[in-house]
């Protein structure tokens, strides 16, 4: 299978504006939402399926070594990639 990956190039794109609370941990917790950092917490997020993932954010330099865990991921999962500058 072939990622649909979704190139971000400015950090004021709306499919990501909800990536830029992220340091607000009120705000994450009002929307009902939490957020998976790092490589082992998305691969037991995945695996595990028992909560919905509804986008995914990461550095194009991550690509390759996420592809076959992203692969596991619905279609209609957006999966945002961005330079590690914009980051």
């Amino acid at each position: 299978m072939s990622l649909c990956l979704l190139p971000i190039h400015e950090p004021s794109d709306p499919r990501v504006a909800d990536y830029f609370h992220v340091q607000d941990g009120e705000w994450i917790k009002r929307r009902g939402r939490f957020l998976a950092e790092g490589h082992e917490v998305l691969a037991t997020l995945i695996e595990r399926g028992r909560y919905p993932v509804d986008s995914v954010l990461l550095a194009e330099n991550k690509v390759e070594r996420l592809t076959p865990l992203l692969e596991r991921l619905p279609r209609e999962v957006p999966i945002y990639v961005a330079s590690m500058a914009l980051l």
